[in-house]
């Protein structure tokens, strides 16, 4: 298929390069139209799949495997997932809660996951999760500090034990501030973050989110200036929501590329969430 680029690229800023050059920080970005699946190596998703909820109210979270199982996912960082148990099934233990994160993980076939979530013993237990065709693991956690008594939100990375490329995947959600103090608060925590993981393993990071943040405001700004925000190489389509997207709320981040390679970035039409998914099409330079 010939390269398709999106008019919007043509208006680059000053610190932004060619396409299918080096970016501002030497990391190679290609920008192209979709490829199948012979020519690329992974991808990955990020999806915030609003507890399984639909553009319609409806909650099937069935609607959301299909999707993820349409697009032969190799890694899903999920937000807005969920356990939950009554409280009597809890005190009979009579049940395991239900978990989104291993409902869509045994639906999808991608049968590695990890969930990090709110307190233990809660009967509705909110947070992100990570699903994956390979193994996960060095797991870490961080859990933002809760403003005004609203929930805290949350960042999950592991390791994609890819048998190529070895990389780490980070899912996070962060809170919706008009104000955008808190997320600033928040972008911070999170390069600190990131930072920890790369004192960890310096390897490449893929940064998966639910930004709840338009690509202008201060908090992407920010992530713009460390690491790069893939949905400006790509068609640079919104996601919210879903049903009319009119705003960009969701973005995948590459920080400190060493040998992934963006080949493409789509976000994919869908009422199955009131988000629409990003999927970024990665290979790896030798």
């Amino acid at each position: 298929m010939s390269p398709h680029v999106s008019p919007l690229l043509t208006n680059r800023s000053p610190g932004q390069s060619p396409i299918g050059g080096l970016n501002s920080r030497g990391a190679k970005v290609i920008v192209q139209g979709s490829m199948d699946r012979a020519g690329s190596i992974l991808r990955v998703v990020s999806y915030n799949v609003h507890c399984g909820i639909d553009a319609y109210g409806e909650f099937r979270p069935g609607g959301i495997a299909a999707l993820l199982s349409e697009v032969d996912a190799d890694v899903v960082a999920l937000q807005d997932v969920f356990t939950y148990a009554s409280s009597l099934k809890r005190k009979q233990g009579a049940e395991d809660p239900f978990n989104l994160v291993h409902y869509l993980s045994g639906r999808t076939g991608l049968g590695h996951c990890q969930f990090l979530g709110a307190e233990e013993g809660a009967s509705f237990q909110p947070g992100v999760g990570l699903i994956s065709r390979y193994p996960l693991s060095a797991k870490q956690e961080l859990t933002f500090p809760q403003w005004f008594g609203r929930p805290a939100q949350r960042a999950l990375a592991c390791v994609v034990e890819h048998p190529t490329r070895r990389f780490w995947v980070i899912s996070v959600e962060m809170q919706c501030d008009p104000t955008q103090l808190e997320q600033m608060s928040q972008v911070r925590q999170l390069q600190e973050f990131l930072a920890t993981l790369q004192d960890i393993e310096e390897i490449d990071a893929v940064v998966c989110g639910g930004f709840n943040a338009l690509p202008c405001s201060k908090p992407v700004q920010t992530m713009n200036r460390e690491m790069d925000n893939l949905w400006l190489w790509g068609s640079r389509q919104a996601t919210f929501p879903s049903n009319w997207p009119i705003l960009m709320l969701d973005y995948v981040f590459l920080y400190r590329s060493r040998s992934l390679v963006c080949e493409s970035t789509t976000v994919k039409s869908s009422v199955a969430s009131t988000h629409l998914p990003v999927t970024v099409h990665f290979s790896y330079s030798h």
